[in-house]
């Protein structure tokens, strides 16, 4: 979507050109608009738009006057001009900025559409011209993320596809995941810098090796896990040895290369676009496995099964659904009573090693984070003292040991639990007001008149229980929702803004940038 900025100092002609069409018929948006010139040079600056549409008589600064400052400080933005004057000087003079039509008022729709039409033709073809390398990786890496969890059509795929020379076209696929462990480096202040810097050597180099390698080339990004991905693609099935064959040569060469471990995943051959979706989804679930397995493997649902395979895998295998029961209803003495009982059941196995005891406890722990995740609460390694949980297991040289590290992961997790469940009645009645009412006026006042509460008092209290002020709170939330009707909905971007509690566009605009960090029209064209 291209984005449209109007300027008239007429209120119902600002109005009219809201509802006389439908703007995103022509892959435009409306962002904002201004009753002045001056006030609308403010605002392009804050928000720069690729069309301006503005009238020529306006109070403070004329029309002539806004385009020759915008043509300055945006050189590629297109104009047309709207007015009642009938005169060649000022059609002379907005000739001399490069505008794209002069239309008269009262405006002819026909020759409206007709304008913007060819105007945003302009603007594609000397996109396609002048788009750079940076700004086709953002939008490859954009298409290939959505094409593997199923947000892209596959009409649309094909056709970006062959516009990026992807090779999306070859009826079976298989998705391989690396993970590079890169370890801290205390010579760097800025760890995150310093970790993307790494990442970013490792993609490059598996790119380039990838797409190179003749017997197995492959689509290489990154992932929004910040992941490496591989799509593999090939015309049989009686290719896959060969490419995974190849793959793994590639995997060594990269495991000479650097010093930290990489974690690679891979999963089954799929038929179709499709299939390479579903291929991602299960290699990023056997992911999760190298908890509990060999760190040098490439792990696949077949090498998980010969190792669940191997002697001792056959030990007792505690009841998960239990688990989930006893975790979520808060039953703390019962789970850890049951948590000990399967320990000392999985402790007596004859012929037991303590690898796999160590690897049965951490299934355990798995458990209590997926029983959460699938509550839909934050991620729980989130609660403090659970990330280091795993190092104590396999640090631990007595069934005792793991018994504690166990019970303290159930602990941890049940105090999480209790905290996400300890909210005032009050604040609780606030977050079901804003969850089911936020298309609403939304304030301390309204609420507090609404739950007999001072309002300042209430702010207090929501802002101590739920980390957030109440604006920062609702903003964030409504924005959430419009994120979710831009994407599965084709309504306009200020029917959203309305649907999501929004009546004034340029504030719908300035809090979804910052919530999203791009124009609403911007993350519609992502998505």
């Amino acid at each position: 979507m291209y984005k449209v900025f109007l300027v008239d100092d007429e209120p119902f002609i600002v109005e009219g050109l809201y509802s006389i069409l439908d703007w995103s018929d022509y892959q435009l948006e409306i962002i904002g608009s201004a009753e002045n010139g001056k006030e609308a040079l403010t605002l392009l600056q804050e928000h720069p738009a690729d069309i301006l549409i503005t009238d020529i008589t306006m109070p403070e600064m004329t029309g002539l006057e806004l385009i020759r400052e915008a043509r300055a400080l945006f050189p590629d933005l297109k104009i047309i001009i709207l007015s009642g004057y009938n005169e060649f000087n000022y059609v002379k003079e907005g000739m001399q900025y490069g505008i794209e039509n002069y239309l008269l008022k009262p405006i002819n729709v026909e020759e409206l559409k007709q304008t913007l039409k060819s105007t945003v033709d302009k603007i594609e073809s000397t996109q396609a011209q002048t788009i750079g390398h940076q700004d086709m990786d953002i939008l490859r890496s954009n298409i290939l993320n959505r094409w593997l969890i199923g947000q892209i059509e596959q009409e649309e795929l094909l056709e970006r596809g062959q516009l990026l020379n992807l090779g999306v076209s070859l009826p079976y696929y298989e998705t391989a995941v690396i993970k590079p462990m890169i370890p801290p480096n205390p010579q760097h202040e800025d760890m995150i810098l310093y970790r993307n810097e790494k990442l970013e050597q490792v993609y490059q180099r598996v790119r380039s090796m990838t797409e190179h390698d003749e017997a197995a080339p492959g689509i290489c990004f990154v992932d929004w896990d910040s992941d490496i991905v591989v799509v593999f693609g090939c015309s049989s099935k009686d290719d896959q040895d060969m490419l995974e064959e190849a793959f793994g040569q590639l995997i060594a060469q990269l495991r000479i290369i650097y010093p930290f471990e990489l974690l690679v995943s891979m999963g089954e051959l799929q038929s179709g676009l499709d299939g390479a979706a579903e291929s991602y989804r299960d290699a990023k679930r056997v992911q999760q496995f190298f908890l509990i397995s060999p760190h040098h493997l490439i792990l696949t649902n077949k090498r998980l099964e010969e190792l669940r395979n191997q002697p001792g895998s056959s030990i007792h295998v505690p009841d998960w659904g239990e688990y989930s029961r006893l975790l979520l209803s808060l039953q703390q003495e019962e789970l850890l009573r049951r948590i000990e009982e399967d320990l000392d059941q999985l402790s007596g196995t004859e012929g037991i090693t303590p690898h796999q005891v160590q690897n049965r406890v951490v299934e355990m722990i798995i458990w209590f984070k997926q029983a959460i995740k699938e509550a839909n609460l934050p991620d729980p390694e989130e609660a403090e003292g659970y990330k280091s949980i795993f190092a104590g297991v396999f640090s631990s040289l007595t069934m005792d040991e793991l018994k504690q590290q166990v019970m303290l992961a159930a602990q941890n997790v049940m105090s999480y639990l209790k905290e996400q469940q300890s909210l005032s009645p009050v604040v609780k009645q606030v977050l079901t007001q804003i969850h089911e009412h936020y298309g609403d006026e939304l304030s301390l006042k309204l609420l507090g008149q609404e739950y007999n509460i001072n309002p300042v008092y209430l702010g207090q209290l929501f802002h101590r229980e739920t980390g957030k002020t109440l604006s920062d709170y609702v903003n964030s939330y409504r924005i959430e929702k419009a994120k979710d009707l831009l994407k599965r909905s084709n309504l306009k971007v200020q029917e959203v803004a309305r649907m999501t509690g929004y009546l004034d566009n340029s504030y719908f605009f300035r809090q979804f940038k910052k919530y999203v960090g791009v124009s609403p029209a911007e993350f519609k064209g992502l998505v």
